[in-house]
Protein backbone atom coordinates (compact mmCIF):
# COMPACT_ATOMS: atom_id res chain seq x y z
CA UNK A 1 0.00 0.00 0.00
CA UNK A 2 0.87 3.96 -0.45
CA UNK A 3 1.15 5.41 2.81
CA UNK A 4 2.60 8.11 4.98
CA UNK A 5 2.64 6.28 8.53
CA UNK A 6 2.33 2.38 9.36
CA UNK A 7 1.74 0.97 12.73
CA UNK A 8 4.33 -1.49 12.67
CA UNK A 9 3.70 -2.64 16.03
CA UNK A 10 -0.11 -3.21 17.89
CA UNK A 11 -1.21 -0.57 19.97
CA UNK A 12 -4.24 -2.70 20.41
CA UNK A 13 -6.00 -5.77 20.05
CA UNK A 14 -9.04 -7.82 19.37
CA UNK A 15 -10.70 -11.46 20.65
CA UNK A 16 -12.15 -13.33 18.01
CA UNK A 17 -15.80 -12.55 16.82
CA UNK A 18 -15.31 -9.34 18.98
CA UNK A 19 -15.55 -6.23 18.57
CA UNK A 20 -14.04 -4.39 21.34
CA UNK A 21 -10.06 -3.38 21.33
CA UNK A 22 -8.47 -4.23 23.97
CA UNK A 23 -5.94 -1.32 24.40
CA UNK A 24 -2.01 -1.33 24.95
CA UNK A 25 -0.33 1.45 27.01
CA UNK A 26 1.23 2.81 24.06
CA UNK A 27 -1.90 3.70 21.90
CA UNK A 28 -2.55 7.21 23.67
CA UNK A 29 1.42 7.79 21.99
CA UNK A 30 0.11 6.43 18.57
CA UNK A 31 -3.46 7.95 18.53
CA UNK A 32 -1.67 11.51 19.13
CA UNK A 33 0.87 10.98 16.42
CA UNK A 34 -1.36 10.19 13.90
CA UNK A 35 -3.67 13.11 15.06
CA UNK A 36 -0.40 15.56 14.63
CA UNK A 37 -0.80 14.41 10.91
CA UNK A 38 -3.69 15.39 9.51
CA UNK A 39 -4.12 18.63 7.81
CA UNK A 40 -6.21 20.04 4.82
CA UNK A 41 -4.36 17.36 2.40
CA UNK A 42 -4.25 14.06 5.00
CA UNK A 43 -7.09 11.80 6.71
CA UNK A 44 -6.54 9.31 8.59
CA UNK A 45 -7.92 5.52 7.26
CA UNK A 46 -8.91 3.13 9.75
CA UNK A 47 -9.66 -0.46 8.09
CA UNK A 48 -11.39 -2.74 10.25
CA UNK A 49 -9.67 -6.65 9.35
CA UNK A 50 -11.96 -9.55 9.87
CA UNK A 51 -11.59 -13.36 9.15
CA UNK A 52 -13.80 -15.56 7.02
CA UNK A 53 -15.42 -16.81 9.29
CA UNK A 54 -16.18 -13.76 11.49
CA UNK A 55 -19.58 -11.98 11.14
CA UNK A 56 -19.91 -9.83 8.08
CA UNK A 57 -20.18 -6.54 10.80
CA UNK A 58 -17.17 -7.29 12.52
CA UNK A 59 -14.65 -4.76 10.30
CA UNK A 60 -16.59 -2.06 10.09
CA UNK A 61 -17.61 -2.25 14.03
CA UNK A 62 -13.85 -2.41 14.93
CA UNK A 63 -12.97 0.45 12.68
CA UNK A 64 -15.49 2.59 14.39
CA UNK A 65 -14.55 1.53 18.03
CA UNK A 66 -11.14 3.15 17.19
CA UNK A 67 -12.64 6.15 15.30
CA UNK A 68 -14.12 6.95 18.38
CA UNK A 69 -10.86 7.02 20.37
CA UNK A 70 -10.33 10.65 18.41
CA UNK A 71 -12.64 12.82 20.65
CA UNK A 72 -11.85 16.23 19.08
CA UNK A 73 -11.34 14.79 15.28
CA UNK A 74 -14.43 16.01 13.07
CA UNK A 75 -15.88 12.85 11.06
CA UNK A 76 -14.56 14.08 7.71
CA UNK A 77 -10.76 13.60 8.37
CA UNK A 78 -11.21 9.72 8.24
CA UNK A 79 -12.03 7.56 5.94
CA UNK A 80 -13.73 4.36 7.66
CA UNK A 81 -13.44 0.78 5.23
CA UNK A 82 -13.00 -2.78 5.79
CA UNK A 83 -11.81 -5.56 4.39
CA UNK A 84 -10.94 -9.40 5.11
CA UNK A 85 -7.65 -10.45 6.31
CA UNK A 86 -5.83 -13.67 6.40
CA UNK A 87 -6.19 -16.05 9.37
CA UNK A 88 -5.48 -19.52 10.48
CA UNK A 89 -6.68 -21.27 14.15
CA UNK A 90 -4.23 -19.15 16.36
CA UNK A 91 -6.55 -16.19 15.38
CA UNK A 92 -9.13 -18.10 17.51
CA UNK A 93 -7.54 -18.48 20.58
CA UNK A 94 -5.00 -15.64 20.67
CA UNK A 95 -6.15 -11.27 20.67
CA UNK A 96 -5.04 -10.04 16.93
CA UNK A 97 -4.41 -7.28 15.43
CA UNK A 98 -7.58 -6.25 13.15
CA UNK A 99 -7.47 -2.38 12.33
CA UNK A 100 -5.12 -1.03 9.76
CA UNK A 101 -4.25 2.76 10.79
CA UNK A 102 -2.67 4.70 7.49
CA UNK A 103 -2.57 8.27 6.91
CA UNK A 104 -3.32 9.23 3.31
CA UNK A 105 -3.56 11.89 1.35
CA UNK A 106 -6.84 12.91 0.19
CA UNK A 107 -7.49 16.34 -2.21
CA UNK A 108 -9.47 16.84 -5.26
CA UNK A 109 -6.75 15.87 -7.55
CA UNK A 110 -5.72 13.07 -5.17
CA UNK A 111 -6.88 10.51 -3.41
CA UNK A 112 -4.77 7.16 -1.59
CA UNK A 113 -6.13 4.50 -0.88
CA UNK A 114 -5.15 0.64 0.00
CA UNK A 115 -3.94 -0.45 -2.79
CA UNK A 116 -3.75 2.21 -5.47
CA UNK A 117 -4.20 5.71 -5.90
CA UNK A 118 -6.91 7.64 -7.73
CA UNK A 119 -5.73 10.54 -9.90
CA UNK A 120 -9.04 12.66 -10.83
CA UNK A 121 -9.58 14.63 -14.46
CA UNK A 122 -11.31 17.18 -15.33
CA UNK A 123 -14.24 16.55 -18.21
CA UNK A 124 -12.77 15.57 -21.51
CA UNK A 125 -9.25 15.83 -20.41
CA UNK A 126 -5.98 13.99 -21.91
CA UNK A 127 -3.58 16.75 -22.99
CA UNK A 128 -1.48 17.69 -19.98
CA UNK A 129 -1.73 17.52 -16.07
CA UNK A 130 -1.74 20.81 -15.30
CA UNK A 131 -1.22 20.63 -11.22
CA UNK A 132 1.90 21.31 -9.69
CA UNK A 133 0.26 19.29 -6.35
CA UNK A 134 -0.43 16.27 -9.04
CA UNK A 135 3.43 16.60 -10.53
CA UNK A 136 5.33 16.44 -6.93
CA UNK A 137 3.00 13.79 -6.12
CA UNK A 138 3.75 11.81 -9.22
CA UNK A 139 7.46 12.80 -8.93
CA UNK A 140 7.92 11.49 -5.47
CA UNK A 141 6.09 7.75 -6.69
CA UNK A 142 9.02 8.38 -9.07
CA UNK A 143 11.60 8.12 -6.86
CA UNK A 144 9.92 5.51 -4.49
CA UNK A 145 9.48 3.17 -7.74
CA UNK A 146 13.16 3.40 -8.70
CA UNK A 147 14.39 2.92 -5.42
CA UNK A 148 12.70 -0.50 -4.75
CA UNK A 149 12.64 -1.46 -8.88
CA UNK A 150 8.72 -1.38 -8.40
CA UNK A 151 6.23 -1.68 -11.92
CA UNK A 152 3.75 0.45 -12.52
CA UNK A 153 -0.10 -0.20 -13.49
CA UNK A 154 -2.10 2.64 -14.89
CA UNK A 155 -6.12 2.31 -15.50
CA UNK A 156 -7.87 4.37 -17.10
CA UNK A 157 -11.73 5.51 -16.24
CA UNK A 158 -14.24 7.76 -17.47
CA UNK A 159 -17.80 8.61 -16.74
CA UNK A 160 -20.95 7.32 -18.92
CA UNK A 161 -21.18 10.46 -21.20
CA UNK A 162 -20.76 9.67 -24.99
CA UNK A 163 -20.33 6.18 -26.56
CA UNK A 164 -18.65 3.55 -25.02
CA UNK A 165 -16.49 3.14 -27.69
CA UNK A 166 -15.29 6.73 -27.19
CA UNK A 167 -14.75 6.69 -23.26
CA UNK A 168 -12.69 3.41 -23.92
CA UNK A 169 -10.08 5.46 -26.07
CA UNK A 170 -10.28 8.14 -23.69
CA UNK A 171 -9.36 6.05 -20.88
CA UNK A 172 -6.49 5.28 -22.89
CA UNK A 173 -5.46 8.34 -23.17
CA UNK A 174 -5.56 9.60 -20.05
CA UNK A 175 -3.55 6.49 -18.74
CA UNK A 176 -1.12 7.23 -21.67
CA UNK A 177 -0.80 10.90 -20.17
CA UNK A 178 0.55 9.79 -16.80
CA UNK A 179 3.01 7.07 -18.93
CA UNK A 180 4.56 9.84 -20.47
CA UNK A 181 5.19 12.19 -17.20
CA UNK A 182 6.72 8.70 -15.74
CA UNK A 183 9.18 8.03 -18.46
CA UNK A 184 9.70 11.86 -18.99
CA UNK A 185 10.64 11.89 -15.53
CA UNK A 186 12.57 8.78 -15.97
CA UNK A 187 10.67 5.83 -15.02
CA UNK A 188 11.55 3.21 -17.68
CA UNK A 189 9.03 2.68 -19.95
CA UNK A 190 9.20 -1.55 -19.35
CA UNK A 191 8.30 -1.16 -16.00
CA UNK A 192 4.58 0.65 -16.92
CA UNK A 193 1.69 -1.31 -17.62
CA UNK A 194 -1.92 0.30 -19.19
CA UNK A 195 -5.08 -0.58 -19.73
CA UNK A 196 -8.40 0.97 -20.89
CA UNK A 197 -11.47 0.18 -18.84
CA UNK A 198 -13.27 3.17 -20.33
CA UNK A 199 -16.87 4.11 -18.63
CA UNK A 200 -17.17 0.11 -17.20
CA UNK A 201 -15.78 0.31 -13.97
CA UNK A 202 -17.71 3.65 -11.73
CA UNK A 203 -17.04 4.27 -8.16
CA UNK A 204 -19.85 6.52 -8.04
CA UNK A 205 -23.34 7.77 -9.28
CA UNK A 206 -22.78 9.10 -12.87
CA UNK A 207 -26.71 10.83 -12.48
CA UNK A 208 -24.77 13.83 -11.39
CA UNK A 209 -21.93 16.25 -12.09
CA UNK A 210 -20.30 15.34 -8.57
CA UNK A 211 -20.59 11.29 -9.31
CA UNK A 212 -19.10 11.87 -12.71
CA UNK A 213 -16.38 13.57 -11.64
CA UNK A 214 -15.20 10.90 -9.19
CA UNK A 215 -15.56 8.78 -12.37
CA UNK A 216 -12.93 10.73 -14.44
CA UNK A 217 -9.62 9.18 -12.90
CA UNK A 218 -6.60 7.03 -13.71
CA UNK A 219 -6.02 4.30 -10.46
CA UNK A 220 -2.44 3.74 -9.58
CA UNK A 221 -1.33 0.64 -8.60
CA UNK A 222 2.41 -0.12 -7.53
CA UNK A 223 3.33 -3.95 -8.20
CA UNK A 224 6.64 -4.61 -6.20
CA UNK A 225 9.29 -5.99 -7.69
CA UNK A 226 10.11 -10.16 -7.42
CA UNK A 227 14.07 -9.92 -7.35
Amino acid sequence: SISNLKILEPAFVFDFNQSNPKFKKRWSVVKDSLAALIDETHKIEITGLLCPDEADSLGLSRAKKIRETFLKIPDEKFIITTRQMVCDSIHRILPFEAVDLQVRMFTPNIQEQHDKVLIYFPLNSTAKLNSEELESYLDNLIVKANKTGSSIMLTGHTDNQGKAENNQTLGFQRARMVKNYFVEKGLPENRIKMVSLGQKNPINDNNSEAGRAKNRRVEISIIPSTH
